[in-house]
Parts: structure tokens; C-alpha cells; sequence
């Protein structure tokens, strides 16, 4: 719960839309864009928006320092796992959202969506 790590995610709406924008969109043409939601989300709202949408879960998350829990992945020889957790991915759409490109719908209700379709 205290990991907070961003995450840029993107749905398969909003990919799908950005494909459609990029083949058929003047100001596309010849242009590079990285897709992804507008706002980047935390892990813990990402494990919170899929427990809400399986069946409508607590998030139950463990308030876990993020000092303790990379000790203990150190002490475990997993390293990598902490720079996979614990740093931000993030890229930023603004260029495609510059171009024109309009969002279809937001991450964590994407989220919570395939949550209950599982």
C-alpha cells in the first residue's frame, strides 16, 4: 500500500482509438507517439481498481515500508524485482494528445472492467 511507484498503462479502448487517430488523422501523418492513459496510476490503485472490480473486493493492501520491502528483496538476491516495483514507468502522451487524439475512457475503471470480465 505504500509502494508508489507510477504506472502508465493504456486501455484497449484508448489503444484502439490512438490507432485509429494516427491511420486517418492529417496531423498524424509521419508522426511518432507513444500511447498511453493521460494519468499515470500507483500500484496500489492499480491492485485496488482490480480488487473493486472482482466482485467488489476491499483493496486489503499491507501498508509495507518500501525501505523493508527492498531490504528484503536484496537480502533474497532480488534487486531486480525492486527496480521493476519501485521506480516509476512512466511515458508521456502528450504529443498524440497535442495532435488531437481524445482519450475513450480512464485506467483505473478500464481496469476495474477487466477485473469483472475475468
Amino acid at each position: 500500500a505504500r509502494v508508489r511507484a507510477r504506472r502508465s498503462l493504456v486501455s484497449v479502448d484508448n489503444l484502439i482509438a490512438a490507432i485509429s487517430f494516427a491511420l486517418t488523422a492529417p496531423a498524424a501523418l509521419g508522426e511518432v507517439f507513444l500511447v498511453a492513459d493521460p494519468e499515470p496510476v500507483s500500484l496500489p490503485e492499480i491492485l485496488a481498481a482490480l480488487r473493486r472490480g472482482a466482485a467488489g473486493r476491499r483493496p486489503a493492501l499491507l501498508p509495507v515500508p518500501p525501505a523493508l520491502l527492498r531490504a528484503l528483496l536484496k537480502l533474497a538476491g532480488r534487486d531486480d524485482v525492486w527496480e521493476r516495483l519501485g521506480g516509476d514507468l512512466v511515458v508521456d502522451p502528450g504529443k498524440l494528445i497535442a495532435a488531437g487524439w481524445q482519450p475513450q475512457g480512464d485506467t483505473l475503471g478500464g481496469l476495474a472492467r477487466l477485473a469483472r470480465a475475468a
